[in-house]
């Protein structure tokens, strides 16, 4: 039975760890752009749908990559609008997201909006 336990909890982990985002391929890191728009950006998170990879640019460093992705907000503006009085208008965003080995370095909506530093 202990083997079995073993066994099973050993498949997992391979599973899991095949299943991670790979940083240094341009795939592992759009996964990584696209989830840390989804989780972290407050422009998006506020009211942001329909998220769209648009453009992929290699940089000049090794494991780096710009990502561009569309989407739209239900108001305009940038970041957490509560409590401001919004007037709804459909809102088309740009967000370029910038990965170095893995990590989000710089994450700008319409060339404007820093989302990292929420200024």
């Amino acid at each position: 039975m202990k083997k079995l336990i073993a066994t099973l909890v050993l498949t997992a982990v391979m599973f899991v760890g095949c299943m991670a985002a790979d940083p240094a391929t341009k795939e592992g890191a759009q996964e990584i752009a696209t989830k840390w728009v989804e989780d972290n950006a407050p422009t998006y998170m506020f009211d942001g749908s329909d998220l769209e990879r648009t453009k992929i640019f290699p940089l000049s460093c090794e494991n780096c990559f710009k990502f561009e992705f569309n989407f739209t907000s239900k108001y305009p503006g940038f970041g957490d609008r509560s409590g401001e009085e919004l007037e709804a208008e459909d809102t088309y965003h740009t967000i370029g997201v910038y990965i170095e080995n893995g990590e989000v370095t710089e994450a700008v909506t319409d060339a404007e909006y820093d989302e990292i530093n929420k200024i």
